[in-house]
């Protein structure tokens, strides 16, 4: 783990950033639009933790989970009301160590940066796109941009991550993947969800 660090979060209850992958955000709420400029004006660095299960929404700082992605603004679009549309590049999983005392109308952690263990089998870059291309062939719309993605990465870590955020929609899954640090598991299980949805599309085919 690297030192401690200073991140800007913004905290949803259902959306996960993972290294090597891109989420859009739209940036609505004033506590927010002070986060995006504050960030652009700094070190462009933003953490997005999910809320934790047993969160209270109604709560001044709600609990969230504390491993995340930490990631950097790439594109920023203002809009003439003041909200804006941002780009965020994942960068790297966090562990959070402590929340700082708030200051800001946003919240901010001093936070780990986690290392990645192990490593994965040199065929595994392969198997993924296989699976990929297989499953991208048999759902009803996407499948150009799922074959595209996993050619945009040539080590299974990162494609791991990118399938990840692509193909798995269950935001207590999608935690569980983020918190596997061995990088050998998380490709085992992400290779497992690919063979899962792909069964289900085999099943549905002849039901």
């Amino acid at each position: 783990m690297s030192s401690v660090s200073r991140v800007k979060i913004f905290p949803l209850p259902r959306i996960q950033l993972f290294p090597h992958a891109l989420l859009p955000l739209h940036v609505f709420e004033p506590r927010y639009r002070k986060l995006v400029a504050d960030a652009l004006a700094g070190d462009k660095l933003i953490g997005m933790p999910r809320y934790a299960p047993e969160a209270d929404p109604d709560a001044a700082r709600p609990a969230v989970s504390p491993i995340f992605g930490v990631g950097r603004i790439i594109a920023h679009t203002p809009l003439p009301d003041g909200r804006s549309n941002i780009l965020l590049a994942g960068l790297y999983r966090a562990r959070i160590t402590d929340e700082l005392p708030q200051t800001e109308l946003y919240r901010e952690v001093s936070c780990q940066q986690l290392a990645d263990a192990g490593a994965a089998e040199p065929s595994a870059v392969e198997a993924l796109r296989a699976l990929a291309d297989e499953l991208a062939a048999r759902i009803p719309e996407g499948g150009p941009a799922l074959r595209a993605l996993v050619r945009e990465h040539e080590d299974a870590t990162a494609l791991a991550d990118v399938l990840t955020a692509a193909t798995v929609g269950d935001p207590a899954v999608r935690q569980s993947f983020l918190e596997t640090l061995d990088v050998r598991l998380r490709v085992e299980r992400i290779a497992a969800h690919l063979g899962a949805a792909l069964r289900h599309f085999s099943d549905s085919q002849y039901n």
